[in-house]
Parts: structure tokens; C-alpha cells; sequence
């Protein structure tokens, strides 16, 4: 993003396109036991070069100032540091213009940095193959860059006194597709008769796929259907 008009012969932009975001493994923090079967716009993001195209744009004034636009998209889980490193960066390159959307991983890279909409895709898992080949559709070669390592946790509502520690096996029980329970009961019976009332990310999280593949296992049934899910 620098200005630098050989730099913009030399370089597409398509191909310089980053991958940005927490490390692709987390941490389940809490009472667990071990898993045999087992991650709108406004300031946000990172900085990246932007030749050419709808992601930014150079003055060309020559005076050596950063200045342009970059577009970032992704995990909701990265999106408080991204937005507390643009401001940063905006403070010290105030001709430069950030704008950050929190889409989750999985729809910042199927829906905008993919089809290469956005110079950064924030991320709370590594890329997968089935998007590597999106973006090689669109001539996008993504580069990851660990910034963080994130931690995913499990919480039970305080109003349920009658647990102290949920295991990996239970949670697979609870969250699994295949023959949900409906009360807790139905998990531990000295659990209450009392229904379930889950939360838990959208599909397009990365938090959802980590979760997904540590708790119900990468072959496993997946997640079940009928829990509110939100970012």
C-alpha cells in the first residue's frame, strides 16, 4: 500500500493477498477430561499492500505517505484485536482508510476474501483445503500469519448449581446430532430433570469448526441442530 508505481507493476495484487488470524489450534479451558476422538465496517484489521482493484487504492502523490484503503472480513473472535491494531495504525497513517467486518472465518473466506473482496481474511482456524481451491479459482494466494493464540471456552449458567465439571464425553453428548439429549438428566443421572437451553456459534465460525472437530470429532455426527446460534 505504499506508493510505489513499480511495485504495482511487478506485483497483482491477487497475489499478495494475506490470510490474517488467532492460530489454528485452541485450547478448550475448564473441567475436562481428555477427547480419544479428538478450531458491518467500521476500524478493525490489519495492513497489507493494495495495488489495484476494489480492496484499496494508492494517491500516487509520491510524498512516501501510506495512504488507501484495506478491506478485511472474518472471525468474530479476532475482531477486537483487529480493530484495537487499525486504530493504531490509522493513528499513525491517517491517510489510510481500514474497514473491518465480522462475517466468522468460514464466511470471510467463502464470501469475501476468496472471491477477492478483502486483503485480509481474519481467522480462528487455518484455512481449509476445499477454500485454498476457491481462492486458487480466483487467483488468490493466501499467506497465514499467527497473531494470537485463542482460547475456546465451555460455560455453564451459574443458576445450575448442580454441576461442578462437565467432561469432553458429556459435552460430545450434549452438542452431538445423533440422539440429542433433551434434558440434563438424560446426560448424568444425577442431573436434574430440567431441558437444555444451548448456545453456541453459526456454522460459519471457526470456534463452531474447532468445536465441531475436538468435541464431536472430525467423523463424528456434527452438531446438532436446535440450539440458538450467534456470534
Amino acid at each position: 500500500m505504499a506508493d510505489d508505481p513499480t511495485r504495482s507493476a511487478n506485483v497483482s495484487r491477487r497475489r499478495f493477498l494475506l490470510a490474517s488470524g488467532a492460530v489454528g489450534t485452541a485450547a478448550i479451558a475448564g473441567c475436562t477430561e481428555s477427547n480419544p476422538s479428538g478450531d458491518g465496517s467500521g476500524g478493525g484489521g490489519g495492513a497489507g499492500a493494495n495495488e489495484s482493484g476494489s480492496g484499496g487504492s494508492n494517491s500516487g502523490s509520491g510524498s512516501g505517505q501510506l495512504s488507501g484503503t484495506i478491506d478485511i472480513a472474518g472471525s468474530s473472535t479476532v475482531f477486537p484485536l483487529a480493530t484495537a491494531m487499525a486504530e493504531r495504525f490509522m493513528q499513525e497513517h491517517p491517510e489510510v482508510r481500514i474497514n473491518l467486518q465480522s462475517t466468522g472465518s468460514g464466511g470471510g473466506f467463502e464470501n469475501f476474501f476468496c472471491p477477492s473482496e478483502t486483503e485480509f481474511n481474519n481467522a480462528s482456524r487455518p484455512i481449509q483445503p476445499e477454500e485454498k481451491a476457491h481462492c486458487e479459482d480466483n487467483d488468490v494466494d493466501p499467506v497465514e500469519l499467527n497473531v494470537a493464540t485463542d482460547a475456546l471456552t465451555v460455560i455453564v449458567n451459574d443458576k445450575a448449581d448442580w454441576i461442578d465439571c462437565v467432561t469432553t464425553e458429556e459435552l460430545g453428548r450434549i452438542w452431538s446430532a445423533e440422539n440429542p439429549p433433551e434434558t440434563w438428566s438424560d446426560v448424568n443421572p444425577e442431573w436434574p430433570d430440567e431441558p437444555f437451553a444451548l448456545y453456541g456459534p453459526t456454522e460459519a465460525s471457526g470456534t463452531y469448526d474447532y468445536f465441531k472437530e475436538t468435541i464431536i470429532g472430525e467423523e463424528g455426527p456434527g452438531i446438532r441442530g436446535d440450539y440458538q446460534a450467534t456470534e
